[in-house]
């Protein structure tokens, strides 16, 4: 190669935008002639890495572009301070998605301060990259929607909650009806598959507000498709598995409780009325 050659491949890598074979090809070059590789292999190689790259960096895009909560993580929770978390029980539900094949919605409830909400974003964002990398370059996609219910919800204020996270122009002057109507079909429109929901104690079952927020969620539930992921404080002290609605909740969901880590086997999703 000229040293004309060596000065225009820089150029030309970035207009092709392949920023990485830019940064490694001197390096690669060098080592492909110390070793005698082939003009495949070393072309190969290059190209390898330009995809790995590219890869990591649209998933660490789509993941900042997810308003999912960032700074938490399980490689820095301290499952030590938090015996009532079994680590090996999340990280199973992190690393493997067969809960999600099969519509398990979970149920994380305890006192506060047990990572709940660490535990659930962090779900949310391994189903985030996974899902990146077995469909890399669809556009369009929003597999994973997070939301803090307000103080004192209602269906309305939900479901305003849920259109904010998707991003569509929503007053409070429009009617519950046609916010609910806009949020469920974007949901569905995107591919949503994981709905995360926190701070579920504020709607309180005992209360007609609760108990019809409660419904809210429900209609989300079944029009959707999406499995759904809750995490509150202590739910039984609330009502959230008393009465009717508390039956449907406890049998949609696998219940796990963070002091004790209680778990039970529920049905499949549609399984209860």
């Amino acid at each position: 190669m000229t040293d004309v050659d060596a000065a225009k491949l820089p150029v030309m890598l970035t207009t092709l935008r392949l920023p990485t074979i830019s940064r490694i090809w001197q390096e690669f070059g060098a080592r492909a002639d110390r070793e005698g590789w082939g003009s495949a292999r070393f072309l190969a190689a290059l190209c390898e890495h330009e995809l790995a790259d590219r890869q990591a960096r649209r998933i660490a895009r789509h993941m900042a572009e997810s308003g999912l909560p960032q700074g938490k993580s399980f490689a820095t929770f301290d499952f030590a301070a938090v015996p009532t978390i079994r680590k090996a029980h999340v990280m199973a539900l992190a690393e493997g998605d067969a809960w999600l094949e099969q519509g398990a919605n979970i149920l994380l409830f305890g006192p506060s301060g047990t990572g709940k909400s660490t535990s659930i974003t962090q779900l949310g964002k391994k189903h985030q990259i996974e899902t990146e990398r077995q469909h890399p370059g669809l556009t369009g996609r929003i597999p994973v929607v997070y939301i803090i219910v307000p103080p004192a919800a209602t269906p309305k204020t939900l479901a305003i909650e849920l259109a904010a996270f998707l991003g569509l122009p929503v007053s409070s002057r429009d009617s519950q009806h046609a916010i609910t109507q806009a949020v469920a079909g974007v949901l569905r429109k995107v591919g949503c598959t994981l709905v995360l929901v926190d701070e579920v104690h504020r709607q309180d079952l005992r209360t007609r507000s609760g108990a019809e927020a409660s419904d809210q969620l429900k209609y989300f539930f079944d029009s959707v498709g999406a499995t759904f992921v809750y995490a509150g404080l202590d739910l039984e002290e609330n009502g959230m598995f008393s009465g009717m609605r508390g039956r449907q909740i406890a049998g949609r969901f696998i219940s796990v409780r963070a002091a004790g880590c209680r778990r039970r086997r529920f049905p499949r999703r549609g399984a209860a009325g």
